[in-house]
């Protein structure tokens, strides 16, 4: 398969790994079958080459190539590390010893919690919910910046539970109660959109309440599991055995 794609790019292949999560129904041995798309190609231009001939036969070749690109070297600056974060971290003079705490704290939970996962960015982390079988749109609960400024996704959350699989109006209200939760802890602001982590809501505001926030996190993807699990049971109860076709008439 790579030697006929390498043979004929002109056909603007595009591939998928597609995961068919299965679910046996109640009615007659029946299995009701859900496709997910869990990941998928995506085109990278790695360089662009322009050659300009003119009339006398001058020829000009030109190529650009834009480091944003290529996939090396985004990756390279995309992420930090455990290590590089902790140590940007501590270094930032806003993050008191109360604050270095809560976010150890807040790694050791998702180590020791397997519904929970961690996801490094440039300057900050993402802690998501394990919440379905597919790897991509988990729902990100939390992001934390190596200034100790965190911010909380609002519509992306409550978007990537209801595609996850749960219903609409479950999703809604453990958006709305988890919401409500960190506006409690943080105030209003850590909803909004904070360009790098300079300014909004810090761990510090925690104090003593840390214990609250890390309740809070687990308690709302056991009730994300749980949301799930029921949308699931009820579209197989609700589920209708298809009609079985006419016997055909004879004709005369």
């Amino acid at each position: 398969m790579t030697a006929f794609l390498q043979q004929t790019p002109h056909l603007h292949f595009s591939l998928a790994l597609i995961e068919l999560q299965t679910y046996r129904l109640p009615n007659e041995n029946e299995i009701l079958v859900a496709p997910v798309v869990v990941a998928r190609t995506q085109e990278v231009v790695r360089a662009v080459v322009r050659i300009d001939r003119t009339a006398g036969l001058h020829t000009s070749v030109q190529v650009s190539v834009s480091s944003e690109d290529l996939p090396g070297l985004r990756s390279q600056r995309s992420s930090l590390s455990r290590e590089d974060f902790l140590q940007r971290f501590r270094e930032n003079p806003r993050n008191d010893s109360f604050s270095v705490g809560h976010i150890e704290g807040l790694l050791q939970l998702c180590d020791e919690n397997p519904d929970l996962e961690i996801r490094w960015n440039v300057r900050s982390f993402a802690i998501l919910a394990r919440v379905g079988t597919p790897v991509t749109g988990l729902p990100s609960l939390l992001s934390v910046g190596d200034t100790g400024v965190v911010r909380f996704h609002d519509f992306s959350f409550r978007k990537n539970l209801h595609k996850r699989g749960i219903s609409l109006p479950q999703a809604e209200s453990i958006h709305r109660q988890y919401l409500a939760g960190l506006t409690r802890l943080f105030s209003e602001a850590v909803k909004e959109k904070v360009l790098y982590f300079d300014d909004g809501p810090h761990l510090s505001e925690l104090g003593v309440n840390y214990h609250v926030l890390e309740s809070l996190i687990v308690e709302t993807v056991r009730t994300g599991k749980e949301a799930l699990l029921a949308s699931v049971e009820w579209a197989a109860g609700s589920s209708v055995t298809p009609a079985r076709p006419s016997p055909a008439l004879d004709s005369h």
